[in-house]
């Protein structure tokens, strides 16, 4: 830790040497970016020394529960309250997640109430709800189902399940599924 800390405050690349030498791989891939950090989000050690740092300076070695580290702060922002045209656009994307989420979720209920009323005779449930169904007679668990994918959650579901019961709707960032 000592031979990169001097590599680094002689100039060498500090992103190259994260990548080559840090134990953490999520932020070494990064170049050891840790993107932005608030008070409260780090151990005690490491927040003392980020938040007490000048933009572009090399910290010492600091000592965490978690090992050494070499920080290198690249910018500060101070806590304020944004104005609302900067964060105009990030609440309306915001929003219209929310207004998608429940409309696939109010469209999966619907699924699952179809599905409990026609049972194994889904092809009918379908065209009620405006849904398409997809009929697989025989699943492997661990196989991805086509067009529905092997997630563990739905995987999980099936196979705890009894023959006939509607499964669902099960909820994945791309899609919902609802089986019998």
């Amino acid at each position: 830790a000592q031979d990169l800390l001097k590599q680094v405050k002689a100039g060498k690349d500090f992103a190259e040497l994260a990548k080559a030498h840090s134990d953490d791989s999520v932020s070494a891939a990064k170049g050891g970016e840790v993107g932005w950090i608030t008070r409260g989000q780090t151990v005690p050690e490491f927040e003392q020394k980020a938040f007490s740092m000048k933009p572009g300076e090399i910290s010492e070695l600091v000592k965490t529960q978690y090992g050494l580290h070499i920080l290198k702060l690249l910018e500060r922002e101070e806590a304020r309250v944004k104005p609302f045209a900067e964060v105009a656009g990030q609440i309306q994307q915001e929003l219209g997640k929310e207004r998608n989420e429940q409309e696939r979720s109010r469209w999966a209920e619907r699924a699952r109430a179809a599905a409990g009323k026609y049972g194994l005779a889904m092809e009918k449930a379908g065209p009620e709800v405006g849904l398409e169904v997809l009929t697989v007679t025989l699943v492997e668990k661990g196989a991805p189902l086509p067009e529905a994918g092997a997630e563990a959650g739905l995987m999980d579901a099936l196979f705890g399940a009894a023959k006939g019961a509607v499964v669902g709707p099960i909820h994945s960032a791309a899609r919902s599924v609802v089986a019998v």
